[in-house]
Parts: C-alpha cells; sequence; structure tokens
C-alpha cells in the first residue's frame, strides 16, 4: 500500500509509564503475558491503549493523537447525510463522530505488533517497539469507507479479516440496497475480497481454527420502527413504546472460505454482535444475542439476552443449545475459557457480574459478583450506564482457573481454587475523561511492551 492510498501515515506516539499496586497479583500469572486495553480520551478524540505488564506490576499507557482523523471522519459524515439521518438517533455529528472514533477491540499480530480497531474508522496497527502506529485498509480523504469493530486474524497472523462499506451507509442501515466487502489484508498491504454480504455496520468478524470458516455479524442495533419522542415522554412511557415497536432482527453470514461461498442466516434474538468459536470443534461457535439497542444515542436494554451454542453443518449454521434466565443483560463479548478443568464460556452481565457456562452441557457453573450495588433501580437495567466499575470484558488469565476482567476504570483478577475464590481489583484509569468501551485482548505472550 502506497501513502497515496492510505489515511494515515506512520506517526509518533507518546507514552507514560506508571506503577499499579497489585500486591500478589504476580503469582497468579505467567510473568510472559501482557493484557491490553482499548479506550479514549471523550474531550479530544485521541486513543488511550493501556497495556498491563503482570510481570513487573506495571502499566504502560499510549496515547494516540487523532485529531486529523476524527475531522476527516466528521468532515465525511457532514457529507453523506444531515444533521436528522444519524444512525441509531444520534444527536449531533459530533456525537456520532465520537462513536466512529472509539477503539473497540485488540488482537495480537507479532511481539511488537497489535491490531487496534475501531467502531468506524479503519484499523491501525501499533509497533510498541518503535513507538508508532499506521493505519491498515483502503481509505483517503473524504473518507469513503467505515470498517468493522472487531475484525479476525488468520491462525499464523499474517492476514487480517475485515469488512468495510460505504460511510453513505450509515444512514440507512435497514436499506436491502446496502452491502459490505470482506476483505483480507496481509502484512504487506495487500487486498483481496473474499466475499459481498448484504448488510453494513458489521460488528464482528471470527474465524475457526482450522481456517475454513468466517462468521460476521451486523450490529443489529436498530428499531423496528419510529422512535417515541424522547423529550416529551417520560422515561417509563418511553420504554413501554420502544419495547412495543422492538428490534429489527440480526443478520449474519457464514462463509465456506475452502468452497468460496457464503450462507445469510437471521438470529431468532436480536443484537447478535459477538462471536467466539470452539477451539477444539472448528464448525461450532458461541453467539451472543444481547437485546439491545440504541436510541437517541443511548444505549437500551429490551430485556434479558441470550447465549447460543451454534453448529455448521453442510454450510448451514443451526442453535445446538441456549442459554438465559432473567438476570442475563448482556453487552460485551464473552471468552472460552479453563475453569475447574472444563472448557467454558464467560460472560461478564451488566451491571456487576461475571458468570461461567459449561461449553458442552451449557448449564450455568458459577455466577459472582464483581463489586456490590445497594438499591439498584430498575431504570438502571433498561439504560444502562456503563462506564466506572463496570465489567466491561472477560479473558483467561494465562493460567486455568484465572479470570482477568477490565471496567472503565478497575482491573480484576478472579481466581479459583477448587470451592474457593479469590477476587483482587485496582482503580488502573483515575482519569474521568478517558473512557472503556472496548474489549481486552486475550493474552500477549511475550509482547514488548516499551
Amino acid at each position: 500500500m502506497t501513502k497515496d492510498e492510505t489515511l494515515f501515515i506512520e506517526t509518533a506516539l507518546n507514552k507514560k509509564t506508571e506503577i499499579v499496586e497489585i500486591g500478589s497479583w504476580t503469582e497468579d500469572w505467567d510473568p510472559s503475558l501482557t493484557f491490553a486495553v482499548p479506550s479514549h480520551r471523550k474531550s479530544s478524540h485521541e486513543a488511550v491503549l493501556w497495556l498491563y505488564r503482570p510481570a513487573t506490576s506495571d502499566l504502560v499507557r499510549w496515547t494516540i493523537p487523532c485529531g486529523r482523523e476524527s475531522k476527516a471522519v466528521r468532515d465525511s459524515l457532514a457529507a453523506s447525510f444531515g444533521q436528522n439521518d444519524l444512525p441509531y438517533g444520534y444527536p449531533s455529528l459530533d456525537a456520532y463522530t465520537k462513536y466512529a472514533m472509539v477503539p473497540h477491540s485488540i488482537q495480537p499480530l507479532t511481539k511488537s505488533a497489535i491490531l487496534v480497531s475501531h467502531q468506524g474508522l479503519n484499523p491501525f496497527v501499533l509497533d510498541t517497539r518503535r513507538h508508532v502506529f499506521q493505519s491498515v485498509g483502503k481509505n483517503s480523504e473524504p473518507l469513503e469507507f467505515f470498517y468493522a469493530a472487531t475484525p479476525a486474524v488468520s491462525q499464523d497472523r499474517k492476514s487480517v479479516y475485515t469488512a468495510r462499506w460505504k460511510i453513505e451507509y450509515t444512514a440507512r442501515l435497514d436499506d436491502r440496497s446496502v452491502f459490505s466487502e470482506i476483505v483480507c489484508i496481509d502484512a504487506e498491504g495487500n487486498e483481496r475480497i473474499v466475499q459481498t454480504v448484504p448488510f453494513a455496520d458489521v460488528h464482528q468478524l471470527s474465524l475457526s481454527n482450522d481456517g475454513r470458516y468466517l462468521v460476521t455479524t451486523e450490529f443489529g442495533l436498530l428499531l423496528n420502527g419510529s422512535p417515541p419522542p424522547i423529550r416529551e415522554t417520560s422515561r417509563k412511557r418511553q420504554w413501554e413504546a420502544l419495547k412495543e415497536i422492538g428490534l429489527k432482527p440480526s443478520r449474519m453470514a457464514v462463509m465456506d472460505l475452502e468452497k468460496g461461498d457464503f450462507t445469510l442466516w437471521q438470529a431468532p434474538w436480536p443484537s447478535s454482535a459477538h462471536i467466539v468459536f470452539d477451539p477444539d470443534e472448528p464448525g461450532v461457535f458461541y453467539l451472543s444475542c444481547h437485546n439491545l439497542g440504541i436510541v437517541g444515542g443511548r444505549l437500551v436494554y429490551f430485556g434479558p439476552g441470550k447465549l447460543l451454542r451454534m453448529k455448521i453443518e453442510t454450510g448451514l449454521p443451526s442453535i445446538d443449545k441456549t442459554y438465559t434466565h432473567g438476570a442475563f443483560y448482556r453487552i460485551t463479548t464473552h471468552d472460552i475459557v479453563r475453569m475447574d478443568g472444563k472448557k467454558a464460556v464467560a460472560v461478564t452481565l451488566y451491571p456487576n457480574a461475571c458468570e461461567i457456562v459449561d461449553a458442552d452441557s451449557f448449564i450455568g457453573i458459577d455466577s459472582f459478583n464483581l463489586f456490590e450495588i445497594a438499591g439498584l433501580q430498575d431504570e438502571r437495567i433498561k439504560y444502562p450506564n456503563i462506564g466506572g466499575l463496570y465489567p466491561f470484558s472477560v479473558a483467561q488469565g494465562g493460567k486455568e482457573d484465572t479470570l482477568f476482567l477490565n471496567g472503565s476504570q478497575c482491573l480484576y483478577v478472579v481466581k479459583n481454587n477448587g470451592k474457593q475464590r479469590t477476587a483482587r481489583s485496582s482503580d488502573f484509569n483515575r482519569d474521568p475523561d478517558i473512557m472503556v468501551l472496548g474489549h481486552t485482548s486475550r493474552y500477549l505472550e511475550n509482547l514488548i511492551a516499551g
């Protein structure tokens, strides 16, 4: 890729190292492991990336200046549609620009390179050895494309599978004429269009361990009709009206990369945003349907979500098992972990819990609160606030029976020893202007963090 074809040229970064008091946490970790947490600065559109190194008990914070990029996003949005056409009822171009600039996911590529993806903007690669970043994927000024929030990385980590769609499609996500290109990009920047799928706003791509199946999900946060006036009705009446309107069904594309074809599938529950493939069974994946929408630029729950165990047979996805209950309020991703010697699915629940589901039987085997909440009101569930202590992401903590979770200001480590569970937490982010709205990477082995 030439510099004329990419928006972001190689850019130097600012780095700050902070010490986080974690005490005996280090005994629970493989010292070669590092975790990364994406966040953004609300007042300036800067991306902020945290690298936590348990072996040395410190935290490296990278600040990534994105002023030029945020202006390009805003200008392109303004050129594509008017103030009243903003997706999900966002109140202003500035508000939706912030949404598109949020770093959403982190994935390791090499020992000194991390892929960071946004909720619209091009992904970029952060070189932790040389302290620079550079974009991935074609774009120019004015911007033509938005990109998926969570790409898939090949097993050999030499290729990235992502999705892109024209920014103008973002104004009409429910239009059946919109589409996304599924693109494979190699380490040299060479692109290959793998498939075209009939929806935009792709949230995640996930690749099976054998490299055969690639699954993409539509974000699926759209109302199934016009929203009620926000300022002219009470919250209770508004929510009742929203429940009656409901959410549009989510779509998913299952691609067979060996055969070169794909199947379009409609999930039976809304906002099926996140997928994790089983590490041992290539045709099995776990799909989280969140039952969550965005109204007026704000998250709204339409009820508990569902976790599905899916199987791909003869190219077609089908539901194998379902897990849910009355308090299964989901926002973010899930992960495959090992607990008590069993393969399990770990999920975070709003506002303060983590739950472990046996991957084979699909029966809940553990559930615990990370902190206590007094007097939780029903309205706080319907209109969730995902900042602060809420456990936004979960991943295996290197060793079995150890989980790593993070909120917008806290790190959590949970360790099981038989029937005894220990949990430790620490405020890693004390700056209210920095908000974590992205998913922690799985562990980054032997990462060079600075």
